[in-house]
């Protein structure tokens, strides 16, 4: 369901029919920890570039205070630091055309637990999700139109397990009470005006033992690649079912699962 909402837009952005005044898209991603959320930027960023490092990811946890936000756009001329600063911008021309080297050039940026950054971010988005650009220490001006940007956010998620612990059978869908519960968490953490500016606020549910069990088969995979010709590695449906007993929890999603993998079959 969140692929499906967010492919229209990228689609649209690939065939350049997007307006140059604004981002190719603005995603909000909601849910309780390991359910997915940064994973789809970075599948996107494989999809479209071939890797999943390539992409810009900035971990709102490091710009807890306002002289922190600064490193986002450099120092302004005058102030301590405008020299060093203008070297280390995390948002600039450069680095958005790293991390489209191959494929089409949509650079994506994520800002991962948005709601840990401090108040002063808040202004500088406003300006990339209102204009498409945004003004560094130096002058210069970095254009956002052909970026896709994530936000993540676990705010709500207490709650949000409450409501999927409450759940009477198959009957209350991921979007029923749970998206209520998101939204509501939502738009009382974030100004309007921020709000108003998001295409597509999306709630992940919590993974199911039969998702978690596709995942478990992808990380094997990946481990049958990176040990290459070396060994061979061979399992069956009654090992996939114990990885997934031991490693996974309906609180902490998919994460302790790769520890639980690198625990039991790896070493």
């Amino acid at each position: 369901e969140a692929i499906d909402r967010m492919v229209p837009y990228i689609v649209r952005g690939i065939a350049g029919m997007t307006s140059p005044d604004r981002p190719v898209a603005a995603f909000f991603l909601m849910g309780i920890t390991g359910s997915g959320k940064t994973k789809t930027a970075e599948a996107l960023a494989h999809i479209l570039q071939g890797s999943e490092k390539m992409l810009i990811r900035v971990n709102c946890g490091e710009y807890q205070g306002e002289h922190e936000v600064a490193k986002l756009t450099g120092a302004p001329p005058g102030y301590l630091g405008y020299s060093e600063s203008q070297s280390s911008t995390v948002l600039n021309t450069m680095s958005l055309a790293a991390v489209v080297p191959n494929g089409p050039k949509l650079p994506i940026i994520i800002f991962d637990e948005i709601e840990k950054a401090h108040p002063a971010m808040g202004r500088i988005l406003l300006e990339v999700l209102d204009k498409a650009e945004l003004r560094l220490g130096n002058g210069q001006v970095v254009d956002f139109s052909k970026c896709i940007i994530f936000f993540t956010s676990n705010i709500g998620a207490k709650d949000m397990q409450t409501a999927l612990n409450h759940r009477i059978g198959f009957a209350d869908q991921p979007n029923g009470s749970v998206s209520k519960v998101a939204h509501s968490a939502f738009t009382k953490r974030f100004a309007p005006e921020f709000v108003n500016r998001i295409d597509e606020v999306i709630v992940y549910d919590t993974l199911t033992p039969e998702v978690v069990e596709k995942i478990a088969e992808l990380e094997l995979l990946k481990i049958q690649q990176y040990i290459g010709g070396k060994f061979t590695l061979s399992y069956d449906g009654d090992t996939l079912k114990l990885l997934v007993d031991i490693g996974y929890s309906p609180n902490y999603g998919a994460r302790e699962l790769k520890r639980t993998i690198d625990r039991y079959i790896l070493n």
